[in-house]
C-alpha cells in the first residue's frame, strides 16, 4: 500500500482573513471575498496576535527555533545574516549557535572584543576554517575569525520572530504558529483585537481563545518529556 504524505492542517492567509472577517461581522457567512481596506486591518491584527504569541511571557517556543546556513567567501569576514543566503534566515532574531561540518562550533565572542581585534590585529586570510565570531544586534551581522580563505558552509541555529503578514507580500509559510493552535492564536486573537480596536499584546491577556491557545501550546510542546501516569491511580506526576 502506498504511503500517504503528511500534510499539516495549516490555514492559508486567505482562509484566516475570511474566517476573521466573518467572525467580526464584516462579511456574511456566504461571502468569499473581502475588501482591500478590511483586509489590511485584518492582516495587522493577525501580525499582532502572532507577535504576541511568539513573545508571550518570554516563552521559548519550539516553533521559534530554526537552522540556516551560508557559504563563506574568501577574504570576506562579515555577512548580513538575514540576507546572506537568499533570505534563508530572513526572520532571524537571535543567534543561538554557529558551527560548520555539523559538529565544529564557532565560538561567539563579545562583539566589541571582535571589533578591537578586527581593527588592530586583523591578519590576512588564514588557511583554516573560522574558529570564532562576533555578532551585531540589529541588523544582525556575523564577523568571522580567522577571516576565511575559502568557501566553507557555516550553519546558524537561531531563534526567529513572527514576520509581518500581508496577503500580497507574505507566503503561507509566514504563519509560523503550529496548525493545531492557529484558530486560537490567529483567529480568536485577531478577532479580539479588532473588536477592541487595540493591537497591543496586553489586550490579548483578556481574550479567552488566545489564552487557551497559549495554554495548550505549553502543554503540547513536543520537545518536553512526556507526562507519565502512575498505573495504580492514574495520577500524573
Amino acid at each position: 500500500m502506498a504511503q500517504i504524505a503528511y500534510n499539516a492542517p495549516s490555514m492559508t492567509i486567505a482562509e484566516l482573513e475570511l474566517a476573521i472577517a466573518r467572525g467580526v461581522g464584516w462579511v456574511d457567512s456566504n461571502d468569499t471575498t473581502i475588501g482591500s481596506g478590511p483586509t489590511a486591518k485584518i492582516d495587522q491584527a493577525i501580525t499582532a496576535a502572532g507577535l504576541a504569541a511568539a513573545t508571550w511571557n518570554g516563552m521559548d517556543w519550539w516553533w521559534l527555533h530554526s537552522t540556516g546556513s551560508f557559504p563563506t567567501v574568501a577574504n570576506t569576514a562579515s555577512y548580513a545574516l538575514r540576507t546572506v543566503n537568499t533570505n534563508d534566515m530572513a526572520t532571524l532574531w537571535r543567534v543561538d549557535k554557529v558551527y560548520y561540518d555539523d559538529d565544529h562550533e564557532i565560538v561567539q565572542l563579545p562583539y566589541l572584543e571582535y571589533q578591537e581585534w578586527y581593527r588592530l590585529d586583523r591578519p590576512t586570510a588564514s588557511t583554516q576554517p573560522p574558529e570564532e565570531c562576533g555578532i551585531t544586534g540589529e541588523p544582525p551581522y556575523i564577523w568571522l575569525r580567522p577571516v576565511p580563505d575559502d568557501a566553507y558552509t557555516v550553519y546558524v541555529d537561531y531563534t526567529r520572530r513572527h514576520s509581518k503578514i500581508t496577503l500580497a507580500g507574505s507566503t503561507d509559510a509566514a504563519l509560523i504558529v503550529p496548525a493545531e493552535y492557529q484558530m486560537d492564536i490567529y483567529v480568536a486573537g485577531a478577532e479580539w483585537l479588532l473588536r477592541h480596536e487595540r493591537f497591543g499584546p496586553e489586550t490579548l491577556m483578556q481574550c479567552p481563545g488566545f489564552r487557551h491557545g497559549i495554554e495548550q501550546m505549553g502543554l503540547g510542546d513536543p520537545t518536553r518529556k512526556p507526562r507519565l501516569c502512575k498505573p495504580d491511580n492514574l495520577e500524573r506526576f
